[in-house]
């Protein structure tokens, strides 16, 4: 089995399974994926804006009722 590097993103401040692509050009530079086991992540997608990003890793943990954080978006700006 071929073994790919985890790109080295920022983690975003607010929320759970967000991270910021500093190596990305352009737009949609903030990333949702979610941790699975064992250091392995499931790619969620990329997104212009964090809060996007945030939602997209929300409906992702529902959708798959994954034991993970659900971010509280009501109280975010």
């Amino acid at each position: 089995m071929k073994k790919y590097p985890v790109p080295d993103f920022k983690k975003s401040d607010k929320y759970e399974g967000v991270f910021y692509d500093n190596e990305r050009p352009g737009q949609k530079r903030w990333v949702a994926r979610a941790n699975m086991s064992c250091a392995r992540y499931c790619y969620i997608g990329n997104y212009e804006t964090e809060r996007e990003a945030a939602e997209a890793y929300n409906d992702y943990i529902s959708k798959y009722k994954l034991d993970a954080t659900i971010n509280d978006l009501k109280n975010q700006k």
